[in-house]
């Protein structure tokens, strides 16, 4: 009884299956059969706008400098200021006593003044 019972279950389980091929099968035929009929109400036409030619060989075409120059100066324009904020927003150096005393949190013992640059010699 139970044998018979698990048999007919598995051919309905087949029998499932088939059906759900063949209805996806038709689904997507019907699928495709609509977007062509979309594709066709609305025709795409493609005109050819000027006729494919090979270059001159006696006229390359070249770089035109002034342009080339131009955009390269404002690059590196835009790019040193660039350089300059980043550089200025990033430095972490302690500039002037008062700095060094407020976040090292200790006092400053002593300072080596800077005097236009030169070395002072003994005499």
């Amino acid at each position: 009884m139970l044998a018979g019972k698990a048999a007919l279950y598995e051919r309905l389980r087949e029998a499932i299956s088939s059906a759900q091929t063949i209805y996806d099968a038709e689904k997507k035929r019907v699928v495709s059969a609509a977007t062509a009929e979309k594709l066709a109400a609305k025709p795409v036409l493609v005109s050819e706008l000027d006729a494919p030619s090979m270059p001159e060989a006696k006229d390359p075409r070249k770089p035109v400098m002034w342009i080339n120059m131009l955009v390269a100066i404002v690059a590196a324009m835009v790019m040193s200021l660039v350089y300059a904020f980043l550089a200025d927003h990033f430095d972490h150096s302690l500039k002037s006593i008062d700095s060094a005393e407020r976040y090292l949190g200790v006092p400053v013992l002593a300072s080596v003044p800077k005097i236009n640059g030169k070395v002072i010699q003994g005499g």
